[in-house]
């Protein structure tokens, strides 16, 4: 059986792979981030990392929700939706993300790496 500490290390190095664009809360993109966002795979808000769902590969439901009782991933009230409906600015339509908090993703890993 693996540990939440094999998915979230499985998870950093996968998140490393992909295209994030950071976003600033309140600012509206102009021009070229247009583009950016689109082609994105995901998006930095904050300690948050949003991944296209689309872009989730390699992980089993069991894997998002070992991750997600231990607030690594967040998810929807509902307790069987692993990803957040959100709008970003720049995307026409509202898609749907798994939500990464990179803190809590942090402090398992360093946990996870003392001896």
């Amino acid at each position: 059986m693996l540990t939440v500490a094999t998915i979230a290390l499985r998870l950093k190095a996968t998140l490393e792979t992909l295209n994030i664009v950071e976003i600033t809360k309140g600012i509206k993109p102009q021009g070229d981030e247009i583009t950016q966002r689109r082609e994105a795979d995901g998006f930095k808000i904050e300690q948050n990392l949003l991944i296209k769902s689309k872009n989730w590969t390699g992980f089993s439901t069991a894997d998002g929700k070992m991750l997600a009782a231990h607030d690594i991933l967040r998810t929807e009230k509902r307790a069987d939706a692993l990803t957040v409906s959100k709008q970003i600015a720049g995307i026409k339509k509202k898609l749907r993300y798994y939500i990464v908090d990179t803190t809590i993703l942090a402090n398992t890993l360093g946990g996870s790496q003392r001896t």
